[in-house]
């Protein structure tokens, strides 16, 4: 028969927890806080409690909790370990296991997927991942211990440290059109459906809501972990990269600028079958750094344009119309299929900058190469058809151009910020002190060092814009810079207070525009209320965005570092502030009214209880005299927000098509 021992039917208090004692089962000691309880059959000693088969935790008595709302959750080790609180409007998910705060779900498809790429890179890092953000790197390639893979949600712009130093053009007269990536990395479409087929077709859906944009597998399909990073938009046609270094494209294909070896247009996204991992030119893989799209700004003809990508090595692939030798192949014939600049292939090449008949390439030692057309003087005299390095500047980190059917001007700054200028010159957007079109390089804006340099405007009538600093300055800075512009000014976009053109770079004017619409407001006991005109901060200047709606309609967005929204120039129907009923030629700095601006003296604001700041903005204007503009905002909260044509029904509302004046989020 059994024996009990009574003894036994509770646990056994054994105090502080010693190695040099032996457990058996039952026994209870403290460590580190917290009392454990002896759970294996055998006795034993020397097995420390925490993380340990030996031992099972009774009660914790840390408190791992340091903020009012933190919760515990399950350690490895059985012990309570701190989750902090949240933001606010997050929800508890469970990842990979492990549970964690994060937005809910079911907005996957609305909103825009945010970007690592910043508004500004950081051009003195020493991490050329910071130092080009643009530009992927993958594990394995040319000294990449890890990758870093790009992604933006709004379509990409400039291959540049500027992210956002021009306006890109859109045929208005088929339509509107916007690709953007959502939460989950798919490609969403909104508005019209015309983007490929000859003749209109197919024809428009006006898709007011985000669509899936449709995936063919013609060409096939994408691997496993396989998605979407960044978009390319131009005229009708589109490129997006994936996280594994393929290329998709979408629409128009006259001059093959799809580089699907035909000039077959496309009505949904297929893969490019010479680029990516699997594609090899000259026993090398192809896996895409980013993808950059050249064409004339106000060129009427859409489909004539030209197609880069620069590889994962620094080598340059190009395709499309090649006109006057602008791909650099050494010839000038229509090239449908991804070729490899040769005269560049021994090249680190970083950005690229050009239009139809002109390319300019930057390298990382900071020299430029030209191939193309001598516009205005941009080639220093010589049109060619194979990249050859320009003199008379060096050490170049970023560059603005402006490039167009027949007028092309270039800004090239330097470490320093000293700035120089070559081409076009008619209304002294160059800033060198007259309106002489330059064929060598000449240094602009005297002792002025810019941190970056932006054009606004179409064809001959543009305008240049700049903050003060050295390159990189912008990339954390929280005060902003000094504003400056120069050239083109019959909208009143340089801020003077009047439309006269000028060839030396000047401070936009502190007077806000207007008498009565834009006020700081006090009051006093028994004492009517008095009021003063906002002064326009020129010297506290976070942004530029040029916002042009057409030839001549020049337009400047600025955002200042209280996050308030200014612009300058030519307004399409403009109905933002009182009394107005149409379009305005605005010449001093006018802050519009949007959920984004307000009187403070400090800080930011927004017209709700959560603050919310602009984060990146994307503008499309028409080519040509037609006065259509579409502005995309993407805000710190992860919203999208519209303002402009709504030609069909790009920025929703239930298909209505009437212009938008005011900011309107999308799917709201």
């Amino acid at each position: 028969m059994a024996t009990i021992d009574v003894g036994k039917i509770k646990f056994t208090w054994k105090g502080a927890y010693s190695s040099s004692t032996s457990y058996e089962a039952d026994d209870v000691v403290s460590y580190q806080g917290s009392s454990w309880v002896y759970v294996n059959s055998t006795a034993a000693s020397g097995q420390t409690p925490a993380d340990n088969a030996y031992w099972d935790v009774m009660a914790d008595g840390t408190n791992p909790m340091t903020t009012a709302g933190d919760i515990i959750i399950g350690g490895s080790s059985g012990t309570g370990t701190r989750l902090a609180i949240g933001g606010e409007g997050t929800v508890l998910k469970a990842e990979s296991g492990t549970p964690t705060w994060g937005t809910t779900s079911g907005l996957e498809g609305l909103k825009p997927l945010g970007s690592n790429i910043p508004l500004f890179a950081h051009t003195t890092d020493s991490d050329v991942t910071v130092k080009w953000p643009w530009l992927a790197r993958y594990s394995g390639k040319s000294g990449a211990s890890a990758d870093y893979i790009p992604y933006d949600g709004l379509p990409n712009t400039s291959c540049s440290p500027i992210k956002r130093n021009k306006r890109y053009s859109r045929n208005v007269t088929t339509g509107d059109v916007l690709h953007y990536i959502n939460l989950n990395y798919e490609i969403v479409h909104r508005g019209s459906s015309y983007q490929g087929g000859t003749g209109g077709t197919p024809d428009q859906i006006n898709a007011y809501t985000s669509l899936l944009a449709p995936i063919s597998t013609e060409f096939g399909g994408m691997s496993s972990g396989e998605y979407f990073v960044r978009t390319w938009m131009r005229y009708k046609s589109q490129w997006a990269l994936t996280n594994k270094g393929n290329v998709w494209v979408w629409g128009e294909n006259g001059y093959g600028q799809l580089g699907l070896g035909d000039t077959v247009d496309r009505n949904q996204w297929v893969r490019n079958p010479y680029l990516g991992p699997n594609a090899t030119n000259n026993s090398l893989t192809c896996e895409v750094a980013t993808i950059c799209t050249c064409g004339n700004e106000t060129d009427s003809s859409t489909d004539n344009m030209n197609t880069f990508a620069i590889l994962h090595d620094g080598r340059v692939l190009a395709w499309g119309n090649n006109s006057t030798g602008s791909l650099g192949l050494g010839d000038s014939a229509v090239t449908t299929i991804p070729e490899l600049i040769s005269s560049l292939s021994a090249v680190d090449v970083i950005s690229i900058e050009g239009g139809l008949d002109a390319t300019y390439f930057l390298d990382s030692t900071g020299d430029i190469w030209h191939t193309g057309a001598d516009q205005n003087g941009l080639g220093k005299g010589s049109a060619r058809t194979t990249p050859v390095v320009m003199t008379g500047v060096s050490g170049v980190v970023q560059f603005a151009s402006h490039f167009s059917t027949s007028y092309c001007s270039v800004i090239a700054t330097q470490a320093d910020g000293t700035s120089y200028a070559i081409g076009y010159n008619g209304y002294g957007q160059l800033g060198v002190g007259d309106t002489t079109n330059r064929a060598a390089w000449t240094q602009t804006g005297g002792s002025l060092r810019f941190c970056s340099v932006y054009f606004d405007g179409t064809d001959s009538t543009t305008s240049a814009h700049a903050l003060t600093g050295i390159p990189g300055d912008q990339f954390d800075t929280t005060n902003g810079s000094t504003m400056y512009g120069v050239g083109y000014n019959s909208s009143g976009n340089l801020a003077q207070g009047n439309t006269t053109n000028s060839s030396a770079w000047v401070q936009p004017s502190t007077v806000a525009w207007g008498t009565s619409y834009f006020k700081n407001v006090t009051t006093a006991d028994g004492s009517t209320a008095s009021s003063s005109n906002l002064t326009f901060p020129r010297t506290n200047i976070k942004y530029i965005f040029p916002t042009p709606s057409a030839e001549g309609s020049n337009l400047i967005t600025a955002v200042d570092n209280q996050g308030r929204m200014w612009i300058m120039g030519y307004r399409y129907l403009d109905y933002g502030y009182q009394a107005t009923s149409g379009t305005t030629t605005v010449n001093l700095a006018y802050p519009y009214p949007s959920p984004w601006n307000h009187s403070l003296s400090s800080g930011e604001w927004y017209n709700g209880k959560t603050q919310v700041t602009i984060e990146d903005y994307y503008f499309e204007s028409s080519h040509g005299t037609s006065l259509y503009s579409n502005q995309w905002l993407r805000t710190s909260d992860g919203n999208l927000w519209f303002m402009g044509d709504q030609v069909s029904a790009i920025g929703g509302g239930g298909g209505i098509t009437g212009h938008r004046v005011h900011w309107v989020r999308v799917g709201v």
